[in-house]
């Protein structure tokens, strides 16, 4: 955080890849809202008779738990934007859902996880992204820095300035 005109504390700028990649969170989900819409409206052009059958088959909870997701992903996206705490755990909330949508799918069998090699790569992709980025060792500070996108944790005055200066915190 810098200081104001009035002393007050302001928030620190954000970097442009935040907004970049803020942005693009924001149409992705946002297109993830529009298709379940559409999926419930019945506007969605479905190609065949097995996929309408599909949508019509889930229950109104599991449509519900899988609106949560992309209204999650939205949230998330715009604190992320924001620059607000709240950001990693809209994302989360919308990981969970996801995961546990399809393991409802799995466990009864109308998964297309089961029946579409597309739909298991890329869910491997995901898995090894999202396990691999777990693994990897990072400091709470680090992570706080990086939402706010000062680049520097929150410690006493004289390092505070050097991070406003724009010079890294962090760098050896």
């Amino acid at each position: 955080m810098s200081e104001g005109s009035q002393g007050v504390p302001s928030p620190a700028r954000a970097p442009r890849h935040l907004w970049v990649v803020g942005l693009l969170l924001v149409l992705w989900n946002g297109w993830g809202i529009a298709i379940a819409i559409a999926a419930q409206t019945a506007s969605l052009p479905v190609p065949d008779a097995e996929v309408a059958a599909y949508f019509a088959a889930q229950p109104s909870w599991f449509v519900l738990l899988a609106n949560i997701g992309p209204v999650a992903g939205v949230a998330g996206s715009v604190a992320l934007l924001l620059q607000s705490r709240w950001a990693p755990m809209l994302f989360g909330a919308q990981l969970g859902v996801l995961a546990v949508a399809n393991l409802y799918e799995v466990v009864i069998g109308t998964s297309p996880l089961l029946t579409n090699v597309e739909s298991r790569v890329g869910s491997l992709v995901l898995l090894v992204v999202l396990r691999r980025d777990r693994l990897r060792p990072r400091d709470g500070a680090t992570r706080r820095a990086l939402l706010r996108g000062a680049g520097c944790p929150r410690v006493e005055a004289p390092v505070r300035s050097a991070c406003r200066s724009g010079r890294s915190w962090d760098r050896s």
